[in-house]
C-alpha cells in the first residue's frame, strides 16, 4: 500500500510538472526549443558577418612610399589619423581617391603620382603612395646684407656663404642684378662667381 501511494504522488507530481511547463511555455516542446535556439544563433552569426568592417583607433596605418623611377620603396607605419576611425572599406577607399584627385601642394613638390589601397581590415590597412621623386638640386639667390654680397639657398631664407665681396666693388649692372636677388642655377656658376669677384 505504501509503495502504491509512493507511485501515485510520483505520478501525480510529474503530471504537475508537465501541465505547468505547458502552461508556462505553450505550443513548446524540448527538441523545438532546441531547434529555436539554433536558428536564432544562426542568424545572429550570418548578420554578424554581414556588418562590414571599420577601422578603429588601434588600427595600424601602413604607409609604403614608391620611387616609381627606381622601385624602391619605403615602409612606415603610423597611428591611424581620426578622421580614418570609424570608415568602412568603401568610405576609406572614397577618401583616399579624394586625396588622390587633389593631393597637398607639399605632395607634389615631393613628385606625387597616384595611389593604392593595398589592404584593409580592423587590424590593418595599406596604402602605397607613388611617387616620381625629383632628383634633389641645389640652386642659389645672391643678395645684399649690410653692403656684403651674400649667398642665400633657394628657399631665399637660410644664409649659405658670407662672400666677404663688398657691393660697390662689383659692376653696376651686376650690383643691381643682386639687389634685385640674383639667380644662380648650380654650384658651378656661384664658384665662377665667387673666382671671378673674390680678391
Amino acid at each position: 500500500m505504501r509503495f502504491f501511494k509512493s507511485i501515485c504522488f510520483f505520478f501525480i507530481g510529474f503530471c504537475s510538472g508537465i501541465i505547468s511547463m505547458l502552461y508556462f511555455y505553450p505550443m513548446r516542446d524540448a527538441s523545438q526549443s532546441i531547434g529555436e535556439e539554433k536558428d536564432s544563433l544562426m542568424e545572429n552569426f550570418i548578420e554578424a558577418s554581414n556588418i562590414p568592417e571599420t577601422l578603429c583607433a588601434d588600427t595600424r596605418y601602413v604607409l609604403e612610399e614608391k620611387d616609381l623611377l627606381n622601385g624602391q620603396t619605403v615602409e612606415t607605419v603610423w597611428k591611424l589619423p581620426d578622421k580614418y576611425i570609424g570608415m568602412d572599406r568603401e568610405t576609406f577607399v572614397s577618401a583616399m581617391e579624394t586625396y588622390e584627385f587633389s593631393p597637398p601642394l607639399k605632395e607634389l613638390e615631393r613628385g606625387f603620382e597616384n595611389l593604392e589601397v593595398l589592404s584593409f581590415s580592423r587590424e590593418q590597412v595599406t596604402v602605397q603612395m607613388n611617387y616620381k621623386f625629383a632628383e634633389a638640386k641645389t640652386s642659389f639667390y645672391l643678395a645684399v646684407l649690410d653692403h656684403e654680397v651674400i649667398v642665400y639657398l633657394e628657399d631665399k631664407r637660410t644664409i649659405y656663404l658670407h662672400t666677404g665681396i663688398m657691393l660697390e666693388d662689383l659692376p653696376d649692372r651686376l650690383q643691381l642684378e643682386i639687389i634685385q636677388m640674383y639667380f644662380m642655377e648650380n654650384e658651378e656658376e656661384l664658384y665662377d662667381f665667387l673666382e671671378a669677384y673674390s680678391s
